[in-house]
């Protein structure tokens, strides 16, 4: 039976309603961001590997067990940092010296304290019948009316932390009210201390009475959104919420997660970056979880015929697997996998053939390259800009220069020397401007500070001696090295990358009047 256009399901999380049905537990990266004991909070990964999808399905595995406080806190807004950081009151309160580093933890801590609450209380009618609450339940009740999170309709997270800034307001048990409202005039050091301490006493006290006995999950996703690294008011937010996630980190029974793309993490300026190392827990994808993963999706979207094994779908035998040829033509992520797998059916449909065989693959290849390389593009357009047109080049002048699949340092660097001076003379085309970059790390003779950026996207693999395999840096935590670098080092592009323009060339057929 011929096969059918399989669909694969959504390759977005947020989107994917049947996640549940074949996402991978037995990951190492879901296991760590699972365990409530793991201090890891800071979950990293490159786009398509599957953070959104690790928070998601948190969320849906714990999100109705009582034994648990699940809040997820996702911006909706485009550009929400922008939509908080450039309002004339983040800008006033910015303005105390001595204090932004506290009122914005302050700002984080306040956000927290309402989502989880209201996770808590989600439902609960008794919420709006005043006189039949006591104890600790009163006090969060009057928390969340006096902040103006028992309304009907949901509050957005911008909306949150734009109201709290706008006008910070809380009342506490009887405590008092404090409020600074939206004027011209400056709120005063003092006014600023006793918001401090009012909002970490109830933190610190009866927010942790409120919530106690409950295993407590705070997952932050798509902080990124808008994100601009040069903006510092962008910055101090940011470093805000790390400060503050350390602290839960540590806290018996709290389990905090902020999703992070890798890149993003690259600009982040923290102030001792080096203290954070040991709570970055960093998604790596096997072959084996990745084929797994396929596996799955298979099983759940092939209608006419049943799914056992990769065998059943796949043309496999000891001289072909097209999906070994797929996944080593990835980064290493979902996302790149059933990009390929699509592309690659769809060819097979058209064929009508009962299986996706190594053809089928291999004449899906230039789309799906054209694609991902997009798509690399785009993941680092902020650090940098211009990627399809660097990438491009490259190949181009390696063919040019008659380079082989393994590249010498001198090689390399002829390379690049050469793309350096083609981008210096049409640095008026704004294509080739958008690269001017790549002078600010390799302006003289040694071009080993752009090969480890070249390294670190996943352009280039770096094979340190003549004998052995490239190492890419999706498959090794280890970094490219200054000392690793020697005559007997050799280079390779990324498959998906030369494998691209090479494609493109068979696909332009000659003339036969020429």
């Amino acid at each position: 039976m011929a096969i059918q256009d399989v669909d694969l399901g959504e390759f977005s999380a947020e989107k994917d309603t049947n996640l549940g049905d074949y996402f991978l537990e037995d990951t190492s990266a879901y296991k760590s961001a699972e365990e409530i004991e793991d201090y890891r909070y800071i979950l990293v990964g490159r786009t398509g590997s599957g953070k959104s999808a690790i928070l998601s399905h948190l969320e849906q595995k714990f999100k109705d067990d009582n034994k648990y406080l699940c809040a997820f806190i996702k911006p909706s807004d485009k550009n929400f940092l922008d939509l908080i950081v450039q309002t004339d009151d983040f800008l006033q309160i910015k303005s105390i010296k001595g204090l932004q580093n506290v009122i914005f933890k302050v700002i984080w801590q306040y956000a927290i304290i309402a989502t989880i609450l209201r996770e808590k209380y989600r439902g609960k009618n008794e919420l709006t019948r005043w006189k039949l609450i006591k104890g600790t339940d009163l006090k969060a009740y009057r928390f969340l009316k006096k902040t103006n999170q028992l309304a009907d309709e949901e509050k957005t997270f911008t909306d949150i932390l734009s109201e709290l800034i706008k006008e910070v307001s809380i009342k506490i048990g009887g405590v008092g009210t404090i409020s600074v409202k939206n004027s011209d005039t400056k709120p005063s050091l003092e006014t600023v201390k006793e918001i401090i301490k009012e909002t970490q006493n109830f933190h610190k006290g009866d927010f942790w009475n409120i919530v106690r006995g409950s295993k407590v999950y705070i997952l932050f996703d798509d902080l990124d959104i808008g994100w601009n690294p040069e903006d510092e008011n962008q910055q101090m937010l940011l470093r805000g919420l790390f400060s503050v996630m350390k602290d839960y980190a540590y806290r018996k029974r709290v389990k905090p997660l902020v999703a992070l793309r890798t890149n993003i993490l690259d600009e982040l300026d923290l102030k001792q970056a080096e203290k954070y190392e040991s709570n970055i827990l960093r998604i790596r994808w096997s072959k084996e979880k990745l084929e797994k993963m396929l596996l799955l999706r298979l099983k759940k979207y092939t209608k006419n015929k049943k799914i056992r094994d990769l065998k059943d779908f796949f043309e496999i035998n000891d001289s072909e697997n097209p999906v070994n040829y797929m996944i080593e033509r990835t980064l290493y992520r979902p996302r790149d996998l059933l990009a390929f797998c699509k592309y690659a059916i769809s060819e097979a449909h058209i064929k009508k053939a009962d299986k996706v065989s190594i053809n089928h693959v291999l004449a899906a290849q230039l789309d799906y390259s054209k694609s991902r390389n997009k798509a690399l593009a785009d993941e680092w357009r902020n650090n940098y800009s211009g990627l399809e047109t660097l990438i491009t080049e490259m190949v181009r002048t390696a063919d040019k220069l008659n380079l082989g699949n393994l590249i010498i340092p001198k090689e390399l660097n002829t390379l690049l020397v050469t793309i350096r001076e083609k981008i210096h003379i049409r640095s008026e085309n704004k294509k080739y401007s958008d690269v001017m970059w790549i002078w600010s790390f390799f302006p003289g003779d040694d071009p080993l500070e752009l090969v480890k950026i070249l390294y670190k996207i996943g352009i280039l693999g770096f094979q340190p001696e003549v004998k052995g395999d490239a190492k890419f840096v999706y498959k090794t935590e280890d970094i490219l090295d200054i000392y690793d670098v020697t005559e007997d080092s050799r280079f390779v592009f990324h498959p998906m990358i030369r494998s691209r323009e090479h494609l493109a060339k068979k696909t332009v057929k000659k003339s036969p009047w020429i």
